[in-house]
């Protein structure tokens, strides 16, 4: 493993001057200084990734705040005067809470505002070294800001001239560690508990689990710490990496159980501020599926930066959608069909008699408005339709998997000539799941305590 240790970033104090004249790039962390040129680009330049972390702050905020509102500040028993009064509540748990948001949210303002220098630092390197403006920025590619770094002088001092081979490997480093992993399947990411052990599961919570235990002990900057190399020979160092491992797994898994009824009610109230207006326009939007955790890392190649392989699952949704398209359940497109039939009856009947009739939509039926009929059975209808198939389907599952297979460059041998078969469907619905799938592990909380508790029970 190359040492990263040779090389510092040696900036001027004024701003000014950082963007006025160009210099020579010595870093002492070659691996991190790359992987913030590469996130500057992903952001598409200071002002885009400030603004960004503004309203994700301003984002999380305001879900916390309506929250708490909406839970403890409302005297949900005068909500029919007019006006209501607010509730000032007197349970300590709510202002503590409020608290814990209020801290929260000043340290990360007070990170963002120490990362502006650094952001600065970077903007001057784009601009002096690399002769790349703000707005060049928006629409360049890689490949172009890679040809250039290669050509800055002294910014790595273990060889003479770096390769993009090399500028890839550093920026991709501990994720390398990650694929290898789980291509691997050193991770098994089953769940300990009767007849759900052959699912496996990851989240983006298990993720950062993984990420900040085992890296952050295994890694040192960019390099692995000596210990973490000595245990390969040495037994009792390896049950002192081992043991100190396991405890880091127990203190995370004991803080995600502690912090994950906090984190159930803002996913929960973000779901339904960001999804509910989708969901009362286009039902539908249900049906949709997404690529799984578990499907981005098995896809994944080693050295393959993000924005190239989020090009890469792009471009395979299409086939990947026609293949779990040729499976259909012919008795539920029979009841879909039979159930869209009388809901669409329903529609055209309000429809047409509000024609004629200007005050229906004012009426009620068994206590219920006109619309909230129409709103009902418009849902029900555009569900129904996402289930019923095109009568011009063909059946052909190996031809859309083998396109899948182009992009994904994913196809175990089982799978071969065997795409028509339910275990193969099976498979693959676990890497292209639905989005709402991913959503309710989350909201019931496998994406916190479960995935934790997986980790403890898997060293336990």
């Amino acid at each position: 493993m190359v040492d990263s240790k040779v090389d510092y970033v040696r900036l001027e104090e004024d701003e000014s001057i950082l963007l006025e004249k160009p210099k020579h790039y010595y870093q002492a962390d070659l691996d991190g200084f790359l992987r913030r040129v590469y996130e500057y680009y992903r952001g598409k330049g200071f002002s885009c990734i400030v603004l960004s972390r503004i309203f994700n702050l301003l984002t999380f905020l305001w879900v916390a705040v309506f929250l708490v509102i909406v839970l403890e500040f409302i005297n949900y028993g005068d909500l029919l005067n007019n006006p209501f009064t607010l509730h000032i509540p007197t349970n300590p748990l709510v202002w503590l809470l409020i608290a814990g948001i209020t801290i929260f949210e000043l340290w990360q303002a007070v990170t963002l505002l120490l990362d502006i220098r650094g952001l600065l630092e970077i903007k001057s390197f784009y601009h002096n070294e690399l002769g790349i403006s703000e707005s060049q920025l928006q629409t360049i590619l890689w490949s172009e800001g890679v040809k250039k770094i290669i050509e800055v002088p002294s910014l790595c001092t273990t060889k003479e001239k770096l390769t993009p081979l090399d500028i890839a490997h550093r920026i991709m480093r501990k994720e390398n560690y990650m694929i290898a992993l789980m291509n691997k399947d050193v991770l098994t990411l089953q769940l300990p508990l009767p007849r759900f052990n052959h699912y496996r599961l990851i989240t983006k919570t298990l993720e950062w689990s993984l990420n900040y235990t085992i890296f952050s002990h295994a890694f040192s900057g960019s390099s692995i710490r000596y210990e973490v190399i000595q245990a390969k020979d040495d037994p009792l160092q390896r049950r002192r990496v081992i043991n100190a491992l396991r405890r880091q797994f127990r203190v995370l898994g004991f803080v995600g159980l502690l912090l994950s009824p906090f984190i159930l009610m803002y996913l929960f109230v973000f779901f339904i501020l960001k999804y509910g207006e989708e969901l009362r326009n286009r039902p539908n939007s249900l049906s949709l599926r997404q690529w799984s955790r578990l499907a981005r890392w098995k896809f994944r190649e080693f050295n393959e930066l993000p924005h190239y392989f989020q090009d890469r699952l792009n471009r395979a949704y299409s086939p990947a959608t026609d293949y779990i398209n040729q499976f259909i359940s012919y008795i539920l497109v029979i009841v879909a069909r039979f159930i869209s039939f009388i809901c669409g009856s329903i529609v055209v009947a309000i429809f047409a008699l509000g024609f004629f009739e200007d005050d229906l939509f004012q009426s009620e039926i068994f206590g219920r408005s006109i619309l909230w009929y129409l709103g009902v059975s418009g849902a029900v209808l555009a569900l129904c339709r996402a289930v019923i198939p095109d009568d011009h389907t063909v059946f052909q599952p190996e031809l859309y998997l083998q396109q899948a297979y182009q992009y994904t460059h994913y196809k175990p041998k089982s799978w071969r000539k065997r795409a028509h078969t339910p275990e193969v469907r099976q498979e693959f619905e676990e890497l292209f799941e639905y989005r709402i799938v991913g959503f309710s592990r989350s909201l019931l909380r496998c994406d916190n305590s479960c995935a934790v508790v997986v980790l403890v029970a898997a060293l336990c």
